[in-house]
Parts: structure tokens; sequence; C-alpha cells
């Protein structure tokens, strides 16, 4: 009912900075519909989940924003607001992977505030590099150990031009290519939210490497005038989704957290902050050597990305002018 819809607006909205907003809500519906009794009929309540998720998050949105900056924001989440209902995959598949971003956002968003964490390995042309080897992903308030095979790699750096712009920029996929020349193909596969999809994705070959492909849940958030717009990436694997293509080798993203914050007192200005790990890249490129030139790659590829990002946003910026 409206009644129940409006509650539970007003629920996400205050535990919005405090709580994964995806979880608290799933939470808070189950108990307004069914008041802590058993569930009798699951799949109409986790359809009612999946539709409510998507308008909760529209008026979290909406409460946050105020200005013409949100509203780019407004107009690209409700972009992915086409719910497929010859979707692959179940209602609870939906949720369950929604909850899983959330929770790996707050673990990064928690990781990133522990020094004790990252070792600062490059500071040049404007961008720093940091890395570790701690599993941040299921990071609980404790520096726990990691493999010297599973470097996270943080990089940092000032783009010039304000946050909104920044994110329109990186969330469009039809821009990619202007920054990313690995990325040779960008295909999305299913809508699961508003903001959150899962997307096909491959590069060319890298020399002697054969090209991979990745299969990955990508959600786009604004987390409020303060901390303003992330863009969340993670390996799916799912037998139907979509199958191994011929002439790919299946690769895996697993993590790739884009962090684009105000700066204070430079609106004109954003702190643009990457946390990334790839995983198995199949084939060669898991043997040890491999391994050593991947590593190699993670800790210098950002500053490259970084200048060619920028650039694109200086361009745009100059072009409005």
């Amino acid at each position: 009912s409206f009644n129940e819809l409006s509650r539970s607006c007003r629920v996400a909205i205050s535990s919005a900075r405090y709580n994964a907003i995806g979880t608290r809500i799933k939470s808070e519906l189950y108990s307004i519909l069914h008041n802590g009794k058993p569930l009798i009929d699951m799949r109409s309540c986790r359809n009612y989940l999946c539709n409510g998720y998507n308008n909760f998050q529209v008026v979290v949105n909406d409460a946050f924003q105020n200005s013409r900056t949100t509203a780019a924001a407004v107009t690209k989440e409700k972009h992915f607001c086409t719910y497929n209902k010859n979707s692959m995959l179940r209602d609870d598949e939906r949720l369950d992977l929604i909850s899983q971003a959330d929770s790996l956002l707050q673990n990064v968003l928690s990781a990133l505030e522990d020094p004790a964490l990252w070792e600062k390995i490059n500071d040049t042309e404007g961008v720093k590099v940091w890395r570790t080897y701690h599993d941040i992903k299921n990071y609980r308030g404790n520096s726990n150990g990691g493999s010297k095979d599973s470097v996270i790699i943080r990089s940092e750096a000032t783009m010039q031009a304000p946050p909104s712009a920044v994110y329109d920029l990186f969330s469009d996929d039809a821009r990619v290519r202007e920054y990313n020349e690995n990325c040779r193909e960008l295909k999305d596969v299913e809508y699961l939210t508003e903001n959150a999809k899962i997307n096909w994705s491959a590069t060319g070959k890298l020399g002697p490497l054969s090209a991979r492909d990745f299969v990955t849940l990508v959600t786009f958030r604004y987390l409020g005038p303060d901390q303003g717009y992330v863009s969340l990436a993670v390996n799916v694997e799912h037998p139907t989704l979509v199958p191994v293509k011929r002439g790919y080798v299946r690769s895996q993203i697993q993590l790739a957290a884009t962090f684009m914050q105000p700066i204070e007192g430079r609106p004109d200005l954003t702190r643009f902050v990457q946390v990334t790990q790839v995983g198995e890249l199949g084939g060669v490129a898991d043997s040890a050597l491999a391994k050593r030139i991947k590593q190699s790659l993670q800790e210098k590829a950002p500053v490259e990305f970084m200048k060619k990002f920028n650039n694109v946003l200086k361009t745009g910026q100059k072009s409005a002018m």
C-alpha cells in the first residue's frame, strides 16, 4: 500500500548514511509485509521487493539532491529503470547480487579509512598510487592478511571538472574508448535495478595473450553532497547469463570501485579515487611470469588512465564554455 511504501521510503532516507541501502530496505520490507510471521508467498514478496527497491533509490537520491549537479544523476539512473520481465535471473538472485554489492561498498569505504592497509608505491604527474595485499573486500575493521598474488591497487588524482561532469563521462558506456583503448567491446546483458546492471566487456589481444572477456555487476550510486558518486564493479559467475564465447578467455574483475568526490571550496574539481583488483585472467596469463607482468601493469597503469581520463574531461569542459 501507499502507507507501507511511504514508511519504507522514510526508513531508507534516514538510514542511508549509516547502512547499506539495499540490505536495510530488504529487511524493512520483509518486516512490514509479514509482521514477523513466516513468509507465505515468497515469489510475490521478492517481486515486490525488487520493484520497491527501484522506487526507493530514486526517492533517496531525490532527497539528497538539491542542485542541477544531481539532476544529471537522476536522469542517468532512470536509464537503468527497465525491468526485464524475461530476466535470466530469479528475483532472489537479483536481491542477493544487490545486497552483496552493498556490503562490498561498505567494506571498501571502511578500508579506505584505514591507513595501515596501504603502502604508497608511486606519486608522479599528479597521481598517487598505493597497494595492499589485505582482503579489503571482506574488511571488518582489522587488517586481515592476503596473498602476494592478489594485490589491490588504490589510485587518486584531482580531475579538472565538477563531480557531476566526471560522473556523466564515467557512466557513459558510449565514451569508454575515449580514455580506455583496451576496452574493445561493451554490452549490457541484464538490468537489475534502475542503477545496477550486468554487462559483458572484452579486450583485444594483448601481445601474445588472447582476447579476454568479463561478466561484471556494475552499480552507480549517488552518496550525497559530501561524498559524491561511486561506481562499483565486481565479477559475476552465472551459468546462463553469458556463455563462454569462442575467441575469448573468460577472466575476472574482482573489484573496481571508483569514487568521484567533491573538494571543499572547489566545486570545479573532483577527487577521483579508484580501487581495483583483477582476478584470474585465464590461460597462460595465470603463469608466474604473467602474474609478475600483470602486477607491474596494475601499479603503473593508473597513472596513464588518470591522465587520459582527465584530458577527456578538460576537453569537454572547454567545449562547454
